[in-house]
């Protein structure tokens, strides 16, 4: 099979690091329950640890990763065009198999937004919340927030997880993610506009 890169090691280390740390935040925060004890306090503990983990390790991929590719990935999906928006409306159509899919870069404007929204609203809004509920106590409105958060990144997640995993069109692409690399059928076909020789 001709394959070609879709992402480096520093893109895939930043990700299975987040995906990681965020189930592993999730059974944490919904095991421990409200009850007090040894087993709340270790599964407390351990919940803001990997909170710890992810900031930190975020912070060491970014300074000593690949930037190159970061910034790159950063600006391509930050970019919407007329066709992003195009993709965006006509989403149910095509994702249903009903339309052809608009001509998508190397991310479509799914991945843009999915990427949008988890790395700049839902995990800055998770770590605030989840630290103002720290400070000020778990019957705050900072407790009742970060609940809220965790049911909007659940959602995000869960329509990722679909993605990667079940949808039959889309189900090549979690290659990359694990070796890097995709069909270079599959990618001409699905992101007719990015060209993965020109990285």
């Amino acid at each position: 099979m001709d394959t070609v890169l879709r992402f480096g090691p520093t893109e895939r280390v930043l990700h299975w690091l987040c995906a990681g740390l965020f189930f592993a935040m999730l059974v944490t925060g919904f095991v421990m329950g409200r009850r007090g004890g040894l087993v709340h306090q270790v599964l407390y503990t351990s919940h803001l640890a990997f909170g710890g983990l992810l900031v930190a390790g975020v912070a060491l991929i970014v300074w000593r990763g690949d930037r190159r590719r970061l910034g790159a990935d950063a600006r391509q999906v930050g970019r919407f065009d007329q066709l992003d928006r195009r993709w965006l409306r006509s989403a149910p159509e095509h994702l249903l198999g009903l339309a052809p899919e608009p001509p998508a870069g190397r991310f479509n404007a799914g991945q843009k937004l999915n990427t949008g929204l988890t790395t700049f609203v839902i995990l800055p809004g998770l770590l605030l919340t989840g630290l103002l509920a720290v400070l000020l106590g778990h019957h705050s409105l900072a407790a009742e927030l970060h609940k809220l958060a965790i049911i909007a990144a659940c959602v995000l997640v869960g329509g990722h997880l679909y993605m990667a995993l079940l949808n039959p069109r889309t189900r090549p692409s979690a290659s990359g993610m694990v070796s890097g690399r995709v069909d270079r059928a599959w990618a001409s076909e699905h992101h007719p506009r990015w060209d993965p020789d020109d990285a």
